[in-house]
This record gives structure tokens, sequence and C-alpha cells, in this order.
């Protein structure tokens, strides 16, 4: 099994959530949100940019596919 982070983001009055990135390294997701202009809230542990909140959630898998997939 290997962890991996992935990072899904939806907007503050809809239930609809999309997958914007997988990450192997929580640090690095993180790294990507700031870069994309999301401001942390560690009270909530979610990220917010204007009318969006992202979060990043840890997932186990079994098998990688492309880049990953020999580890």
């Amino acid at each position: 099994m290997r962890k991996m982070h992935v990072v899904e983001e939806g907007s503050m009055f809809s239930e609809t959530r999309y997958v914007v990135g997988v990450f192997t390294t929580k640090k690095v997701a993180f790294q990507e949100l700031r870069k994309c202009g999301y401001k942390y809230s560690k009270k909530e542990d979610t990220f917010y940019k204007d009318n969006f909140w992202a979060e990043v959630n840890p997932v186990e898998v079994n098998r990688l596919c492309g880049r990953y997939s020999k580890i």
C-alpha cells in the first residue's frame, strides 16, 4: 500500500466536488494549493479562495499507474 493525497475542490454554495490533483506528499499538495492562491485555515483544516474551498485527503492505494507504476 502507498499513501497518496487527493486534493478536492468545491464551491461554497454547491455540493459538487472535483478532484483537482493527486500528490505523493501532503507538503507538495499544500505548496501547489498556495501557488494557486488558496489560504489555509488551520482551525477548519481547509483551504479557501474567494467562493471556493479545497481539502487534502489521504488515500491508500494498492497500485499506481503511469510514472509510479513500478514502485
